[in-house]
């Protein structure tokens, strides 16, 4: 699908009612908050109400920005007061808003629609290659399209895409429609980017609104339509908020009216910072500040009616404009010129000569110059040409050691025709300089991307990027031929213990003169690979302590060790120690003496490396505590006879760290004590009436604790009855 996304790309970009994407700052559609303090970069949010639903769109403010959270993607939360006047928040998105796989997008969509095609070869492809995006020479309104770097240009494209189709802008993770709203309620939405903020800081957007009604659209403005060329007219609509436009026409009056552009029209505004002396190309420049122009093809004599419909971030269409309509005239092409020769001089000029046959209407001539023989192409006259003139010298050749020129030739009527470039060689040992602001960026999944400042010349013909494993290594070539673009995606195996890649790029002119390299930047790889778990050397146990002794993890980017514990029926384990791996020596060494217990404790050992990734839990070693089998626990324990009620009162006393109950023992004359009853532990006395008179009788206690384990017995108290 990535080829043929990018067939089709190319062919939309060529057709006559090409979509000419903005290159503002503001090229999403959506609107840049203005109050100050706002972050560098940040999403923006827009929503739209339809009364039985809320629609969303967003985006980040920055082409970096929507390239990196394409991997990490949007959560949604919307907060409201409800009825009873509870505040109320909800995450919309319990899953994470990622742009969909390349075959989701393939299954539902298919080969013919152009616009998921687009968006798909954005997110998913290599990028567009500059020389994708210049198209054929149509007149000056072309010529006046400045080429961006290579990331706002896809930035700018993805964005369109998603403002042209709903449902592509879903697939893309941006637009996201909810229906769970009920209307006047006033609504707050927050949209977070889930990028980590270790790698880019994006600020969370929000939108506040009440649901209700959709508010009226208001169609495009002041059209306005004039004959350009002998089978061209052109028409003209106030600039407004809209994404893009759909031109219809009629030719039977304007009773029936079908689309020029099957898909949407946008005329990119002129650079500000770029000027030209040309009054026609000032013209244009001036004329696309303020208006979209649209040309189309027409058969001269015939009538044509024309309405433009807008169709805004939402993809909802606008009504239409009012109609206009022109009769074009049969006007007669005007001659061509014949570049005649193109010679050198002092390999300092350019000497141009031509022909052209006699022609009534000729006004002039323009010279065009150029880089490459498809352009763009650039005026170097500084006022048309007289009619009469058939040479020009180009004394600003050695700038741009030389280049392609061709010949314009101007007709009274506004008619023009181009003659075929012919190459004018100026001798170029200067290489240009090397390039700045060299960076990059290796994601988890391995996909390198690189980035670097164009190089002020203005006879480079692109960059070559160059790579090796080791800084002092031999780097080796990635780019066959020069890339025209300042942008370069390389694809990398992370699941290696090589740990770092190194990169390199330089620029080449037009006559295969190339700068230094630039200084070597080094990438880290993501470290998705786990450090080796510890190995068990001993394990010893006695009554009351656990030891064992770990082999350390031969991994070298160690963080931490974490010892862990749990009870063999418990699902939780417990942190009961870690250690810092530059200090445990050739041996982890732990002990424990936890609670004695006749259920089995089992313990386990994780190394952690810098990265976090953990190597999981050793084997699991279990041992069971059961403490001294006797324990030393003090009881004191008192016996009183009461003569009055003759009964024996005993009382006791004892301190014992572990959980028990009481044994009373009880025996008559020499006889052997023998339990007689058991007490709780709240229990510290006890009365005994089975007395016999003239007998002796002799009372202890003991403790039986919960593990099974017994105290010793208490002194023993003998009482005699009288």
């Amino acid at each position: 699908m990535k080829k043929t996304a990018r067939s089709i790309l190319t062919l939309l970009l060529l057709l006559a009612a090409v979509v000419l994407y903005s290159q503002s700052d503001d090229s999403s559609g959506l609107p840049v908050p203005e109050e100050p303090g706002i972050p560098d970069i940040y999403v923006m949010v827009v929503a739209r109400s339809y009364g039985d639903s809320i629609v969303l769109r967003w985006a980040p403010n920055n082409p970096v920005a929507w390239s990196v959270t394409n991997r990490y993607g949007y959560v949604i939360t919307k907060r409201h007061t409800d009825t009873d006047g509870e505040y109320v928040s909800e995450v919309l998105t319990p899953d994470t808003l990622r742009p969909w796989t390349l075959e989701q997008m393939m299954d539902y969509f298919g080969p013919n629609d152009t616009i998921a095609a687009v968006a798909a070869e954005l997110i998913h492809g290599e990028g567009l290659a500059p020389d994708a995006l210049i198209e054929e020479q149509h007149g000056f309104v072309e010529s006046l399209i400045q080429q961006r770097e290579m990331q706002e240009t896809r930035f700018a494209f993805a964005m369109q895409a998603a403002e042209f189709s709903p449902k592509v802008a879903e697939a893309m993770a941006l637009r996201y429609v909810d229906k769970d709203v009920k209307p006047g309620v006033l609504y707050d939405y927050l949209v977070t980017a889930t990028t980590p903020d270790h790698l880019m800081a994006i600020a969370n957007g929000t939108e506040l609104l009440r649901c209700g009604p959709p508010e009226a659209l208001v169609p495009p403005e002041e059209i306005d339509i004039r004959q350009s060329d002998y089978n061209k007219i052109e028409l003209a609509w106030s600039r407004d908020l809209n994404s893009g436009y759909f031109v219809e026409r009629s030719t039977d009056g304007g009773h029936t009216f079908h689309r020029v552009n099957h898909h949407p029209f946008y005329s990119t505004e002129p650079d500000p910072t770029w000027h030209s002396d040309s009054p026609v190309v000032q013209f244009y420049g001036s004329l696309l500040t303020h208006y979209h122009v649209f040309t189309d093809t027409v058969t001269p004599g015939v009538t044509y009616h024309y309405r433009v419909q807008g169709i805004d971030g939402f993809a909802d269409l606008t009504p239409y404009t009012e109609v206009v309509s022109i009769t074009p005239k049969d006007l007669k092409p005007l001659a061509t010129p014949i570049i005649h020769r193109a010679l050198t001089y002092n390999d300092t000029l350019v000497h141009i000569s031509w022909t052209i046959e006699e022609e009534d209407d000729l006004a002039g001539f323009f010279i065009e110059k150029a880089n490459t023989r498809d352009g763009p192409w650039e005026v170097i006259s500084e006022e048309l040409l007289d009619s009469q003139q058939r040479e020009f010298v180009d004394e600003k050749a050695y700038e741009t050691k030389g280049g392609f020129y061709r010949i314009v030739s101007i007709g009274f009527t506004g008619k023009r025709s181009y003659s075929i470039p012919a190459r004018g060689f100026v001798e170029d040992y200067d290489p240009p300089s090397t390039p700045e602001g060299f960076t990059g960026i290796i994601y988890h999944d391995g996909i390198v991307e690189l980035f670097w400042d164009h190089s002020p010349e203005s006879d480079v013909r692109g960059y070559r990027v160059a790579y090796a494993n080791q800084a002092d290594h031999d780097f080796v070539l990635l780019t066959p031929r020069p890339i025209s673009e300042n942008y370069f995606r390389d694809t990398i195996p992370v699941r290696t213990l090589t740990r770092n890649i190194y990169y390199k790029v330089l620029a080449e002119d037009y006559a295969g003169n190339r700068s230094e390299f630039t200084e070597v930047l080094e990438l880290t790889r993501p470290d998705i690979i786990p450090p080796v778990t510890p190995l068990v050397v001993d394990a010893r146990q006695d009554a009351e302590n656990v030891h064992i002794w770990w082999s350390p993890s031969p991994s070298k980017d160690l963080l931490i060790y974490r010892v862990f514990r749990k009870q063999e029926e418990e699902e939780r384990w417990d942190l009961l120690q870690e250690f810092d791996p530059a200090e445990v020596g050739d041996r982890i060494a732990f002990a424990d003496s936890p609670s004695p217990s006749p259920i089995s404790y089992q313990y386990g050992i994780e190394a952690i490396d810098l990265a976090g990734n953990t190597s999981g839990l050793s084997r699991v070693l279990s041992f069971r505590v059961r403490g001294n089998p006797v324990p030393e626990i003090p009881i004191s324990l008192t016996a009183e006879y009461d003569e009055e009620n003759r009964q024996v009162n005993l009382q006791w006393v004892c301190d014992s760290p572990f959980p028990y109950y009481v044994i009373l023992m009880k025996s008559t004359g020499d006889a052997t004590l023998a339990p007689v009853t058991t007490l709780e532990a709240s229990h510290n006395s006890y009365t005994d009436r089975r007395l016999n008179s003239g007998t002796s009788f002799s009372y202890a206690i003991r403790l039986q604790l919960e593990d099974g384990r017994q105290s010793q017995p208490s002194e023993t108290i003998q009482v005699t009855i009288p």
